[in-house]
């Protein structure tokens, strides 16, 4: 996935990835709850993230806004087909977060953390959800950088390559239901007296493109 409006991401950058992960995950209620003493936190998290960013550079699209990295965007697109590289390279970064935090932690209390909630930290769902998926990993913008337009400047060079991929929709229509799906998303809505047509098309919307469950004005639902 080519965005060039982006700084790609390269190895030399890590450490300000590192440092960008850590500030904006810190308080996340899932790495409180796999690591609950701060001081804990605070030293497990940059190596947790180390091995993190040297796992996903192997398959995925890795930006920031410039080298800065003070907001960075991760991204998978399984139609490139990295099936054996990510598969290799998700084992050998298990085995190793697992080796530091065994190192960090000798009463395997918080290694336990982390296979217990491996269905949150796998991604091993991707490639369920379908074609013409994009799958955001990791989407931050440090908090002094917030209202600033970073996370915008990050996600519409995203939003234009969905578009010009092929992004799809379709509807069915079951009782006094419309659903609509999205890329494997599904929106419901409530309508009386539907009838039944080839498409519809999206006319307004009250979201940004920045919201989640976003579509773009004209996007055209086929039906089923």
């Amino acid at each position: 996935m080519d965005l060039p409006e982006l700084h790609r991401l390269r190895r030399e950058d890590f450490d300000a990835v590192i440092r960008t992960l850590t500030e904006c995950f810190f308080e996340d209620p899932l790495y409180k709850v796999l690591i609950p003493e701060r001081a804990q936190r605070s030293e497990i998290l940059p190596e947790v993230f180390d091995c993190d960013a040297n796992e996903l550079v192997q398959y995925c699209d890795l930006y920031s806004e410039s080298p800065d990295v003070n907001g960075l965007i991760m991204l998978e697109d399984p139609a490139e087909r990295k099936g054996v590289r990510k598969y290799l390279a998700e084992r050998y970064f298990a085995y190793l977060t697992e080796q530091r935090l065994l190192e960090d932690d000798e009463s395997g209390e918080i290694a336990e953390h982390f296979r217990k909630a491996k269905d949150f930290l796998s991604s091993d769902w991707v490639g369920k959800v379908g074609p013409n998926t994009i799958h955001i990993v990791y989407f931050a913008v440090r908090k002094a950088f917030h209202g600033k337009g970073l996370a915008h400047k990050l996600i519409s060079p995203v939003l234009a390559y969905a578009d010009k991929n092929g992004v799809t929709g379709t509807y069915t229509v079951e009782k006094n239901e419309i659903i609509i799906k999205i890329n494997g998303q599904t929106f419901a809505f409530v309508v009386r007296n539907v009838v039944k047509c080839k498409n519809i098309i999206c006319k307004s919307t009250t979201l940004s493109s920045d919201d989640i469950g976003y579509f773009k004005i004209d996007t055209v639902f086929e039906a089923k």
